[in-house]
């Protein structure tokens, strides 16, 4: 057989699609069409699925992504926050709380707000929060402190002593209770090495004991491994609220990040 046989007797797939060719070899074009189809249907439903798997999966994640995973140590500690505040509420007198997530001063009392001040543009070292929060609670095992100690570096005069003793006999409120200086700066301590250092946007100011303020700059210095200390700028009117209010003994709590 010549290869001209051979070629004609193998059709073209050209022919194998004509007409004239389904009807001289119906049984081969039957049996090829069958198959075909198998072929194509096979493919159609190889697509249906993975296109069903790939959207299952997409369905997964997505679900997966937005159901929230469940922090049991972030739970514990809202709860123990929660019991500290109900604990200083019920003791009927102020407390003070920082709230380092809204970065927030508030006196509080039997829970509800009577002061408050915002320190989130006034904070030099935010990286200091944290610190301060695990000094604060020691591993939750602190639910909160007493003020230990607030120290006047610096302040303005503003009335003398004798006015206010004037004043104080004509309104019936003790001396100690009114105001005497503007701070320009003040810090707030608590046991464990934990120190808010205010400053005030007052100048001119005197220092309101000179050698005792050298004394406890030195010793902070020298034992600042041991101490955390937050530097916050205030204006000088709520600062002023702040240093009156802050006795020692203060219940302080905070509110976690």
């Amino acid at each position: 057989m010549s290869p001209t046989d051979v070629s004609e007797s193998v059709p073209t797939i050209l022919t194998f699609f004509t007409s004239e060719y389904q009807l001289e070899h119906p049984f081969i074009y039957s049996k090829w069409w069958h198959i075909h189809h198998l072929l194509i249907g096979g493919a159609i439903l190889l697509i249906g699925l993975l296109f069903v798997c790939l959207s299952a999966s997409a369905q997964n994640k997505k679900s997966s992504s937005s159901t929230p995973h469940f922090d049991s140590a972030r739970a514990e500690q809202e709860y123990q926050t929660l019991r500290t505040e109900l604990k200083l509420a019920k003791t009927e007198k102020v407390y003070l709380v920082i709230d380092l997530k809204k970065m927030e001063l508030i006196f509080k009392l039997k829970g509800a707000k009577i002061w408050s001040y915002n320190f989130k543009a006034s904070v030099v070292d935010t990286n200091l929060l944290t610190d301060f929060q695990e000094e604060f609670l020691e591993d939750n095992s602190t639910d909160f402190r007493p003020l230990k100690d607030a120290h006047l570096f610096a302040a303005k005069k503003q009335t003398p002593d004798s006015i206010l003793q004037i004043v104080s006999k004509v309104s019936n409120v003790s001396v100690d209770l009114l105001q005497r200086e503007f701070p320009e700066r003040f810090q707030l301590l608590w046991d464990n090495g934990l120190i808010i250092d205010f400053r005030t946007d007052l100048t001119g100011t005197q220092e309101t004991d000179p050698f005792k303020n050298k004394i406890i700059e030195v010793r902070q210095a020298l034992s600042s491994f041991g101490e955390t200390v937050l530097n916050i700028y205030v204006p000088h009117e709520p600062a002023l609220t702040l240093f009156r209010a802050a006795d020692p003994r203060l219940p302080t709590m905070i509110y976690p990040r």
